[in-house]
């Protein structure tokens, strides 16, 4: 889902399709784990907030009269919801936020009702976290680095080792392995020996490695415990049938790459286990600013979504992704998608050869308004202009009944 920020309402069609695959989930009774990731301020918080039909009915006519919107418009909107409303109040109960210790409002239930709390220690991270955590580009991690950053994970998980451990650690292979005053303790000397004869550690390899976990460890600060090797992570079994909402939002780049990373692996790993115990179980990830996590730059957290486009189908993950550009998404995420909707786009972004797709209809999304895309899918002879209604949150919020 692309589209200028602001005009094309990107997440706004999102949360209506969200409320659409409550109803989908109701009439088929299929188990369906949505997973929304909170990037922007509101966008995904006050799901829980379901209001009457009656009330929606004279908000939408509120909303839509002060905009100067045709009242035959304003019906069709209302019939939209009219359709949802069954499956939304009985899903009501089935909305479920993550957030993190210091989220300013995980204490308002007008935003987060009941929220889970998530903290993260280093045998929660696994390698693949620990790499989104310490590079932002692949470039940066040489070979050494990462064979380094493996094995003396290896040896934490094994001997149970914290954040604060890996640090002593590295400190000690830097010189060699060498006691120091006071000297640190026996396992974490054991496992410095063991490290130096398997891998080449050499002094300026775990000198960066040691600057590098010094940067992750102050910049993810919200999400980390650095004296317990494990804490309260988002795990699989965490997620409910219906909306899953990880809030992200207000944490800085970093920690949302090591979560990202994290809980897309998780999903991964579970969809697997289920297909092998035939269960059948499906998840929907939705990611905003998805340029920003599989860009066509070479990093090292893309990797899971990568897997997840092209063999999502497979193991019944599908990802929903909404990004103001998407021709900087890298062209493996890109190339295997199923749908592509775009919204209001600037002619330049238009010239790129990723929506060549639409054909001489993609001069029609330099005119969209809002609530409006145009919509591509392989089974259409031709692409689709869609229209959708404005987000019930948003339309009550305005309206005062919020």
């Amino acid at each position: 889902m692309g589209g200028i920020s602001g005009l094309a309402a990107k997440t706004s069609y999102l949360r209506f399709l969200v409320y659409s695959l409550l109803e989908y989930m109701e009439r088929t009774n299929l188990d369906i784990r949505i997973i929304a990731f909170n990037v922007k301020r509101l966008d995904f918080l006050g799901l829980h907030r379901i209001p009457d039909k009656e009330d929606v009915d004279v908000c939408i006519d509120d909303w839509g009269k002060r905009r100067g919107i045709n009242q035959e418009v304003l019906d069709m909107y209302k019939k939209m919801y009219s359709h949802l409303f069954d499956a939304i109040h009985n899903y009501r109960n089935n909305i479920m936020y993550f957030t993190y210790r210091d989220d300013p409002y995980k204490n308002n239930e007008e935003f987060m009702l009941n929220p889970q709390i998530y903290e993260y220690g280093l045998l929660d991270l696994g390698v693949d976290g620990l790499v989104a955590g310490l590079f932002e580009e692949e470039d940066e991690a040489s070979i050494l680095q990462i064979n380094l950053l493996a094995k003396v994970y290896s040896v934490a998980k094994e001997k149970g080792w914290s954040f604060n451990d890996l640090k002593i650690l590295l400190e000690l292979l830097q010189v060699e392995c060498a006691t120091k005053t006071p000297p640190p303790r026996r396992d974490i000397i054991q496992g410095c020996q063991n490290i130096k004869q398997q891998v080449s550690a050499h002094r300026q390899t775990v000198a960066a490695l040691i600057r590098r976990l010094d940067g992750f460890i102050t910049r993810a600060k919200h999400i980390l415990s650095l004296d317990k090797p494990s804490s309260s992570p988002i795990r699989a079994e965490s997620f409910i049938k219906g909306i899953n909402i990880v809030q992200l939002y207000g944490l800085s780049e970093i920690e949302k790459r090591v979560i990202l990373t994290s809980v897309i692996n998780e999903v991964l790993k579970d969809a697997e286990e289920k297909q092998r115990q035939g269960i059948d179980r499906a998840y929907i990830i939705i990611v905003d600013e998805l340029n920003k996590y599989a860009p066509r730059t070479r990093t090292p957290i893309k990797a899971s979504l990568i897997e997840i486009a092209a063999r999502g189908r497979d193991l019944r993950v599908s990802l929903f992704g909404a990004e103001q550009f998407p021709s900087d998404i890298d062209g493996q995420v890109l190339g295997n998608t199923g749908t592509l909707v775009i919204g209001r786009s600037s002619p330049t972004e238009l010239e790129d050869r990723s929506y060549r797709i639409f054909g001489e209809l993609k001069a029609v999304a330099e005119r969209l308004g809002k609530g409006e895309v145009l919509v591509y899918h392989p089974i259409h002879l031709q692409p689709l202009i869609l229209m959708f209604p404005p987000p019930l949150n948003d339309v009550m919020r305005e309206c005062g009944r919020y």
